[in-house]
């Protein structure tokens, strides 16, 4: 739990730290060749924020009948949406339109397989 909230924070930090630098709109979806095809208003950069705190609040609730496999899965996605929010910032701020795609398939796969290491290893 305490992973959890310290990777929200990291998020919240970065953030935080270059939000001025942001344009007035932002990307917020990235289609599958890595580029931005879905904009929206600067303040929407902090969505992915409540997505993991939202995240981390479910966990805590049912983390007395869940097992360490939840706990490695949940805080496996907060920090790929950590990441992500990184992305959507470096980009916004670039001006590039784009994640490269290395970076992106890099990020999901270890993603990917940080889960199913959690489903066959974790007991």
């Amino acid at each position: 739990m305490a992973l959890c909230a310290a990777a929200i924070a990291g998020t919240i930090a970065y953030t935080a730290l270059r939000y001025r630098e942001l344009p007035d709109r932002v990307p917020l979806h990235f289609g599958i060749a890595g580029w931005a095809d879905g904009y929206g208003p600067r303040a929407t950069i902090w969505l992915l924020v409540v997505v993991q705190l939202f995240i981390m609040l479910v966990y805590r609730s049912v983390s007395q009948t869940a097992g360490p496999r939840l706990l490695y899965a949940d805080l496996l996605t907060i920090v790929l949406l950590g990441w992500i929010q990184m992305q959507i910032i470096a980009v916004a701020i670039a001006g590039t339109k784009r994640i490269p795609p290395a970076r992106l398939y890099t990020a999901v796969a270890l993603f990917f397989a940080g889960v199913l290491l959690s489903i066959f290893v974790v007991r």
